[in-house]
């Protein structure tokens, strides 16, 4: 499936962790006070998040969403989003968009900001 046409979800959360993250899935995290996640031991990841759980919910939420943008800008990206909903070429969406050299401008849209985000930094990234 392309991920223009991705819905929201834990697949393309999981996509976002992988390919523009650089977390993986590990096993060397515990519950704790039922509710939350500690990393329990030295896992050698340079990124990782449990297993059990999966990635943030970076195509939902978007506090996780503003972390693709903090890594984005990290490295090297500029950033640009417009949040309302208004009657433009590509429709009534929201757009996201990276650039990183001032000419090539690599855009999301979608129904909510979040989703624009995601898509847009896969697109930045190069995921096919």
């Amino acid at each position: 499936m392309n991920y223009d046409e991705m819905p929201v979800g834990r697949e393309m959360d999981a996509l976002i962790a992988e390919k523009v993250m650089d977390s993986v899935p590990c096993n060397a995290w515990e519950i704790h006070n039922s509710r939350s996640w500690v990393l329990a031991d030295s896992c050698g990841h340079k990124s990782c998040f449990p297993k059990e759980s999966g990635p943030p919910c970076y195509s939902t939420l978007i506090s996780a969403a503003w972390e693709v943008v903090e890594k984005m800008v990290s490295n090297g990206y500029q950033f640009v989003v417009n949040g309302g909903k208004h009657d433009y070429s590509w429709g009534a969406k929201r757009h996201a968009g990276f650039n990183n050299d001032n000419e090539t401008y690599h855009d999301g849209f979608a129904d909510e900001v979040p989703l624009a985000i995601c898509r847009a930094a896969l697109r930045a990234v190069g995921v096919k």
